[in-house]
């Protein structure tokens, strides 16, 4: 059946699944290329929308060979796919939005439906640390600060001292928590580095860290039954391919970096995704990794083994933030400037809690690595997902709307 438009969907599970929901198009992938296609009752029906998705517009049509091979596309981004994943061509920046008429009507009814949510999280916060890096945009500080409702602790992470100091010069809210300033010596390639010496200034007897980037929201008071004691993670396979023409997704998790058979799609060369030119970095940090013993679990460790993934949001357990802090001093120390973090974070963190165990929790997401969007509802339709285009002022209001505890008088 059909999930509910206006309700934010359940997005965690305890371990990898599937799930196939469809949502608003189809994108057909057969042997003649990638066509997208239209659903009838949820299909493009402004102009706007078949000028950015021609073929998901009425008329579109398709084989009967295609139908039997579909990849289900929700928003045009949210991607399961049945059977092996298959490098998916993929919609990078979604426009096709809501006329603002629809998007007030949409934000009436969210509100009203998580009121007792989010005034049950900001009543009795979540006991861990929330970390938002900032790379620049000091201008958009001031929208990721309704976060502060809802977490015991929220820091601010940036390597530029001039962000740090905008943070430190924030006004703490009545009800809200303290907005704290760490500043970071590395940017976001190998931002994990400074996990450690967050955790070890804030965490206080929390129970974890949880990192995301500024431009990723993340509606908290849907974590309220994730196990605090797993790690977190976003969900595989979302990470950009490299090449011309359409964007696709790369169909890789974890492959032995010795060979480059193994990651490597039907021949193509390595340079067809962006990160492969820290491989040889990522590679000697697993090697070191798997030597040294202390709090990282040596007889689970892979010396040949490397993970890429989506790494703009994961949580670490406090058990395992001394194991994961030894991790990222190796990692951030390979390489130029450390190991790209769309490879160290997911090598780590299966070091650590491999996919598809009980230690492990999915986050399912809306989008991937790279794509965003400009349309406001959204960051109501999905309690999580990257990126939203807060340069936009109708971003900022609609996240400060959603997040900022405006209603909370009210009832």
């Amino acid at each position: 059946g059909r999930a509910s438009p206006d309700v934010p969907r359940r997005i965690f599970s305890a371990m990898v699944h599937k799930t196939y929901i469809t949502e608003d198009n189809l994108i057909i992938s057969n042997k003649d290329g990638t066509h997208y296609v239209h659903k009838q009752e949820h299909g493009c029906t402004t102009a706007s929308c078949c000028n950015r998705h021609p073929r998901a517009c009425p008329g579109a049509k398709m084989s009967r060979a295609a139908r039997g091979r579909h990849i289900v596309l929700r928003d045009d981004l949210f991607i399961d796919m049945p059977g092996e994943p298959l490098a998916p061509a993929v919609v990078r920046s979604f426009e096709a939005c809501d006329s603002e008429q629809a998007y007030r009507w949409r934000l009436a009814h969210a509100l009203n439906t998580t009121r007792a949510a989010r005034r049950s999280v900001a009543a009795a916060p979540l006991p861990i640390v929330a970390l938002v890096y900032f790379g620049t945009h000091i201008e958009r500080l001031h929208t990721v600060h309704s976060y502060e409702f809802y977490f015991r602790r929220l820091v601010c992470m940036s390597p530029s001292r001039h962000i740090v100091a905008a943070v430190r010069g924030l006004r703490k809210s009545k009800s809200g928590a303290t907005v704290y300033a760490h500043h970071c010596n590395r940017w976001i390639k190998a931002s994990y580095g400074c996990i450690a010496a967050v955790a070890q200034a804030h965490l206080n007897g929390f129970r974890g860290v949880l990192y995301m980037h500024f431009d990723l929201w993340l509606q908290p008071w849907a974590l309220v039954s994730m196990p605090l004691e797993a790690v977190w993670s976003l969900s595989p396979h979302r990470i950009m391919q490299k090449k011309g023409g359409q964007s696709h997704l790369l169909p890789l998790h974890c492959f032995d970096a010795s060979d480059v058979g193994s990651y490597t799609l039907n021949g193509s060369a390595t340079t067809a995704w962006t990160w492969s030119r820290d491989l040889p970095a990522a590679r000697e940090a697993a090697r070191a990794a798997c030597a040294i013993g202390g709090n990282i679990a040596r007889g689970s460790c892979k010396q040949k083994q490397t993970c890429i993934g989506w790494a703009d949001l994961y949580y670490i357990p406090a058990s395992l933030l001394p194991a994961f802090a030894d991790l990222a001093t190796i990692y951030s120390r390979h390489g130029l400037d450390g190991v790209n973090h769309e490879l160290a974070v997911p090598t780590m963190l299966e070091h650590l809690a491999p996919v598809g165990g009980s230690a492990r929790s999915i986050l399912h997401c809306w989008g991937y690595c790279c794509s965003v969007t400009v349309c406001p509802e959204l960051l109501l339709r999905h309690s999580c997902g990257h990126r939203m285009q807060l340069g936009l002022a109708r971003m900022r209001t609609a996240f400060d709307q959603f997040w900022g505890a405006h209603d909370f008088a009210d009832t």
